[in-house]
């Protein structure tokens, strides 16, 4: 039951940061996962990220960077990916270990700047403390845009 709330929680959670240029832009880009439901441990998972750009607001791969973070810890890493078209990117990463992990993709260029972080689960968290920490985190994230 647990790990079925928490693959929810996570496949729904989505928090997100974003400032655009009111006058060029009438609605920013989306960024949105395409994330498998259930991650093993030590494993290659395949995950896509769609850029909707429907104001078709120019950017290049170097404007994309993902990190990860893993609940608890302060260390973040940076993920790469392979750009498949203009509104694809591919990633492929092995987690080193269970937990909840937090992926941001950071966007940037002269005129948005968008900062989605995807909660993700991996393996079987059980505990609840672990939902009540996840909670806690996400209600502590600072959701103001950059520049």
């Amino acid at each position: 039951m647990i790990r079925k709330l928490l693959i929810f929680l996570g496949s729904t959670l989505l928090l997100s940061g974003c400032t655009y240029a009111k006058d060029t832009l009438s609605t920013p880009p989306e960024i949105k996962w395409e994330i498998p439901e259930t991650i093993e441990v030590k494993i290659d998972t395949e995950m896509v990220l769609s850029i909707s750009n429907k104001e078709q607001t120019a950017w290049k791969e170097e404007d994309l960077s993902l990190t990860l973070r893993k609940q608890g810890e302060e260390k973040t890493i940076p993920i790469p990916f392979e750009t498949i078209n203009d509104e694809k990117i591919m990633v492929n990463h092995s987690f080193p270990s269970e937990g909840i992990y937090y992926l941001t993709s950071t966007l940037k260029t002269e005129k948005i700047s968008l900062q989605p972080v995807r909660l993700i689960v991996v393996g079987e968290v059980v505990e609840s403390e672990d939902v009540k920490k996840s909670e806690e985190e996400e209600d502590s994230t600072d959701h103001s845009g950059h520049h």
